[in-house]
């Protein structure tokens, strides 16, 4: 008996224009309706998950920042994990040696050492796929 359905965002709960299809909301409240739990786990910040939420009325728990949060159907902090911020200023000394670039997801927003162009092509390119 399925229980739970979890569903990424990106690429899966939402489609190409950007949305959730109207398919994927009457099926996960047709599912909920048989007493099956829903839950979105997804890389995003909750702020980027909320007004999807908000928009379909879905009434789920989150999993959210890659893992780092878990999200009550309230939106309410039920568990997390956050890097202390010594550790990330660790981590963030080796990483500059590389030439990579650097994105960080927060609870407190996001932030990268792209510059503005090259973040914007990161988000078009992640979007065309």
């Amino acid at each position: 008996m399925i229980k739970l359905i979890a569903a990424d965002m990106d690429g899966t709960l939402i489609g190409k224009n950007h949305d959730i299809p109207k398919e994927n909301i009457e099926a996960i409240k047709a599912a909920q309706k048989n007493g099956i739990k829903f839950a979105i786990a997804t890389g995003r910040a909750y702020s980027d998950v909320e007004p999807f939420i908000h928009k379909y009325d879905l009434q789920c728990d989150c999993v959210v920042l890659n893992g780092a949060e878990y999200r009550d159907i309230n939106g309410d902090i039920v568990e997390h994990t956050y890097i202390e911020k010594k550790r990330a200023i660790e981590i963030l000394e080796v990483m500059k040696c590389t030439d990579l670039a650097i994105e960080i997801y927060t609870d407190d927003g996001f932030y990268t050492t792209n510059t503005k162009e090259e973040t914007l092509a990161g988000m078009v390119k992640r979007w065309k796929h």
